[in-house]
């Protein structure tokens, strides 16, 4: 029996080497692959990247693990106050900054995918802890896959 399926939300990852290597294939349960090849701390690191909390100082939106007083003060003097561009700077995160840099294509396919769903739950995130406002995800590749959130301006 054939049931009509349809999926909604984002595409499917990218073939997963750990997954693959784990199950045999790539049609397992990555949920399994959680609780067995994962374990509870990285999954937790992993939920704090895509649901971060967020601080608002000037009118800026920031990434609370990415603040310091100090670096935005140098930064609201440098920049002018302009918070479309502080927050550009602040924000501003490269992926090889948090997970292992590529060795072939597939993992840049699987940062790609990544990069895409970690703006998808800022942006989302954001919106919800901020909804009088509207803010942008840049997607650049400057020093690997990089993110960078700000207010739209």
């Amino acid at each position: 029996m054939d049931l009509p399926v349809r999926v909604l939300g984002h595409t499917p990852p990218p073939p997963l080497p750990g997954v693959r290597q784990w199950w045999g294939n790539d049609e397992g349960d990555n949920g399994l692959y959680l609780r067995h090849g994962m374990g509870l701390t990285p999954a937790a690191v992993m939920s704090e990247l895509f649901t971060p909390a967020f601080v608002e100082v000037r009118g800026c939106v920031l990434l609370r693990h990415r603040f310091s007083e100090r670096n935005f003060l140098t930064w609201w003097d440098k920049l002018d106050g302009d918070v479309i561009r502080i927050e550009s700077v602040l924000n501003h995160t490269h992926l090889w900054d948090l997970m292992p840099e590529p060795t072939d294509g597939a993992d840049e396919d699987i940062l790609d995918w990544i990069r895409e769903r970690l703006a998808e739950a800022w942006l989302d995130r954001v919106s919800r802890l901020f909804p009088q406002r509207r803010f942008y995800c840049e997607l650049v590749d400057d020093y690997g896959p990089t993110i960078s959130l700000h207010q739209a301006g």
